[in-house]
């Protein structure tokens, strides 16, 4: 499909929703733009690494203080 087809077919379909389904559609590619560009410049990789450190270190934690004896 050529890219001047595949404009007028996205145009065509945006045109053709609700009002409150052109909102929600805005709202969701607003997201998507914003989730690549946090992810094209390594935010999103370092905040998912930080969250994986953070549950791997506090379930390691938790692991210790379970098979403690208790006195």
């Amino acid at each position: 499909m050529e890219k001047r087809t595949l404009f007028k077919h996205l145009l065509d379909t945006w045109q053709s929703l609700d009002g409150v389904w052109q909102q929600d559609a805005f709202l969701l590619w607003m997201c998507v733009i914003v989730v690549v560009m946090l992810f094209s410049s390594g935010a999103v990789i370092g905040l998912f690494l930080q969250s994986l450190w953070g549950i791997f270190t506090s379930g390691h934690q938790r692991t210790e203080t379970d098979t403690s004896p208790h006195p």
